[in-house]
């Protein structure tokens, strides 16, 4: 069973560190891969992200929009 998490809003200066870790990530990578993850439970995230991690890898969960303004400023 699925529940859904009320978040606070974000403040201007988290959306900002977001965007600026974003941008650090985007400059630092070889390659970007981009998924839909809303039917992965938390199990297979988690056995995901150890995978990952194993690879040197990483798996990062962010709003579009802030992947839109770090690529827009990466000139991408």
């Amino acid at each position: 069973m699925r529940y859904a998490i009320k978040h606070m809003p974000k403040s201007k200066k988290q959306k900002k560190d977001i965007l600026e870790a974003i941008k650090d990530k985007i400059s630092r990578s070889k390659s970007i891969v981009f998924t839909n993850f809303d039917k992965l439970e938390v199990k297979e995230s988690e056995e995901l992200r150890s995978k990952l991690k194993e690879e040197n890898s990483e798996y990062y969960v962010a709003k579009k929009t802030l992947f839109e303004k770090a690529f827009e400023k990466e000139n991408i």
